[in-house]
């Protein structure tokens, strides 16, 4: 069941302490606050169809985007003229004004257009979630933004935000891993993939605008050199969101979601702020899963060509982990915990991950704009998975600059997008301590087994060039050069240590021929380069004695995953 309506805004859930001592809070849904929330969202129905559909024709910006063909870019706050846009639309359908709400209504808004405009000057495979649609329906975990995206497989296996994530089948043998691999994910095309892969708990599904999605190769034009390509989530604004709004859901295995959130305009600034808290008991056994998170972003307009927006996110999860079971035990008893782990109580708790970031964009005429922005990341996770727990304290920098333009060479159109991103380890530590007396009996709880330190950076300069060389025959040329450098040591019980660099040119070509302004082909070659997580490099040799007997002590080179793949299709829109 689900309802979402405009109401004052309440106090967000109350945060209770870890289950374990000096970490950080994280949230646990109460059943009482849940049921207090639900019965005052249920008892005021009445009028929720009309708030609905007001949330779905309001006023809407865009995020400052890639400029796309024929398409000069509209110097309004927050980056895009929506009233402009839907003018032009009325003009070319000859149209009068009295219709044109009524094709706001019905259409894509203006933000999801002018992506969709923009992806498909991509000779590939790439596609737009409107999160308007996916409101419709269920929004636990992103598994229910991608379930229909032809390609992608994502799957929550316990209704976690561990997700199994892969696009055309890169990264999905890395399993439920805490960090991600095989794709490149964005926050408002500002990235947030470090060499250690990319954190889950972030990717919260509400208070998201839309989510582009670049398969393979296509994904070059953010800097993605990796096999599945790119994810960019693009955040509310104050532009295009309620004053306030609250979202409940429920379900089966004890599943409750509420959102709380705002956004507003004030003058030459705006903002949006989004609080979530949810609780699954679970089908499985251990499977049971909390997380409370905000979602904030504050924009300010300085002239009709300078902007800058905040982006502040933080979220907390728990998560118990049932470990995989055979078929015969699925057969058995499909609601136990893997054999040997009962008991335990295996499970991997973020205590609060931070990420900080800002986005500048300089329209410097009609025909360029220079993009610059930031993002710092602190990601402390807790893995009890075993006998001991694995504590991640990591930090990571990341920058980027994006130059775009349009010109006219020799009579035909032409962009070029001009990038470079970078992302670093600041810190990134690894211990191991005790966690079940009983496999450690001359070892205090909390004792530390093993520590480890990884370090690295991926640096990703890319091209892209699309001209016209003839009415609706473009083509494309562009290339990425990656410098990903590894390193790591283990400074307890023992030392060792390991480094190498990679650095690859990935080369793409394209052509992309329009048909009908509804039907096109396309094409592509291209090379992907992917170098594995830091992490991963801490695969050697074991320790044969001594408390940390049977865990990793060595290090291994391991090479960039490389291939290139060959694309042809056609895109009907």
């Amino acid at each position: 069941m689900k309802s979402e309506l405009s109401l004052p805004p309440t106090v967000p859930p109350r945060l209770h302490p870890l289950p374990y001592s000096d970490r950080g809070p994280v949230a646990e849904a109460s059943n009482r606050l849940t049921l207090c929330l639900a019965s005052s969202l249920f008892g005021v129905l009445v009028a929720s169809h009309h708030a609905i559909a007001a949330a779905s024709i309001s006023s809407d910006d865009i995020t400052p985007h890639r400029i796309p063909h024929h398409s000069p870019p509209h110097h309004a706050a927050g980056g895009h003229d929506a009233v402009g846009h839907h003018d032009e639309h009325a003009a070319s359908s000859g149209l009068n004004a009295s219709t044109v709400e009524h094709i706001a209504v019905h259409h894509h808004s203006a933000a999801t257009h002018q992506a969709e405009v923009y992806l498909r000057t991509i000779p590939g495979g790439t596609s737009v979630i409107d999160a308007a649609t996916v409101l419709k329906g269920r929004n636990a975990t992103n598994a229910d933004a991608f379930k229909y995206q032809a390609g992608v497989f994502a799957q929550a296996p316990c209704g976690s935000d561990d997700l199994r994530i892969s696009i055309r089948g890169s990264g999905i043998q890395t399993g439920l891993n805490a960090t991600r691999s095989g794709i490149m994910f964005l926050f408002d095309d500002i990235p947030l993939t470090t060499p250690i892969g990319t954190v889950n708990e972030l990717q919260e599904p509400l208070g998201i605008r839309y989510t582009e999605i670049l398969r393979g190769g296509n994904g070059m034009d953010f800097g993605s050199t990796q096999l599945g390509g790119a994810i960019n989530y693009v955040t509310q604004t104050g532009y295009n969101s309620q004053r306030y709004q609250a979202r409940v859901e429920a379900g089966s295995f004890g599943y409750v979601k509420e959102q709380l959130s705002s956004g507003s305009v004030i003058g030459k600034s705006d903002y949006y702020i989004s609080v979530t808290n949810s609780y699954r008991a679970g089908y499985q056994d251990n499977t049971k899963s909390t997380n409370f998170g905000v979602n904030f972003n504050y924009g300010y307009k300085f002239n009709d060509r300078v902007d800058t927006r905040l982006f502040v996110r933080y979220r907390q999860t728990s998560e118990g982990n049932p470990f995989y079971l055979t078929r015969d035990q699925i057969r058995e008893n499909p609601k136990q915990v893997q054999t040997g782990y009962a008991g335990l109580g295996t499970q991997t708790i973020e205590p609060g991950t931070t990420f900080v970031a800002d986005r500048t964009t300089i329209h410097i005429d009609d025909q360029s704009k220079l993009v610059a922005g930031f993002a710092y990341l602190n990601a402390p996770m807790n893995h009890e998975l075993g006998s001991t727990s694995s504590l991640y304290d990591i930090d990571y920098a990341t920058g980027m600059v994006d130059y775009t333009r349009n010109d006219n060479l020799l009579g035909h159109n032409s962009d070029t997008d001009i990038g470079i991103y970078t992302s670093h380890d600041l810190t990134a530590t690894i211990d191991n301590r005790v966690r079940v007396k009983s496999a450690y009996p001359d070892y205090a709880i909390g004792t530390l087994v093993t520590r480890s330190h990884l370090g690295g950076s991926d640096t990703v300069l890319h091209v892209r060039n699309n001209t016209e060389i003839f009415h609706n025959f473009w083509l494309t040329a562009a290339g990425a050069l990656s410098y990903t450098p590894r390193s790591g040591s283990q400074t307890y019980p023992q030392t060792s240590s390991f480094s190498q660099n990679a650095l690859y040119f990935a080369p793409r070509a394209g052509l992309r021929y329009v048909i009908t302004p509804n039907v096109e082909i396309y094409g592509n070659v291209t090379r992907s380069v992917q170098s594995p997580q830091d992490w991963q490099y801490l695969s050697g040799a074991v320790y044969t004695s001594g408390i940390a007997k049977g865990l990793t002590s060595g290090w291994v080179n391991l090479k960039p995953q490389t291939a290139t793949t060959f694309e042809f299709g056609t895109r009907a829109c």
